[in-house]
């Protein structure tokens, strides 16, 4: 894993951290990049899931300085997938970083 995807890991952790504070003991999400945050197996409901995207946001800018967007087209016509897990969240959190260099 390379430095920007631990960096990103992290900082989706910490909200992972911050979002369990809301949610009961029984529905706390993993901290591991294998938890599941939405869908079937998910621990997170349509609200949980907002209070979630509202947190990775201001992580990933608190602790990394890189704003980044959740709620664009890009990210919202496959929020099925990129929300499925951490770790997919962790990975489209890069790729959306990496557009921003490019672009």
């Amino acid at each position: 894993m390379n430095t920007h995807m631990d960096e990103i890991l992290e900082a989706i952790l910490k909200a992972v951290d911050d979002v369990n504070l809301q949610l009961p003991m029984n529905g706390r999400i993993e901290r591991s990049k294998a938890a599941k945050l939405s869908g079937d197996d998910g621990k997170l409901d349509s609200l949980g899931l907002i209070n979630l995207i509202v947190a990775v946001e201001r992580s990933v800018e608190s602790h990394l300085g890189w704003n980044v967007v959740l709620t664009g087209d890009s990210t919202m016509s496959q929020a099925e997938s990129v929300f499925a897990s951490v770790n997919s969240l962790v990975e489209h959190v890069e790729k959306l970083l990496k557009e921003k260099e490019v672009g």
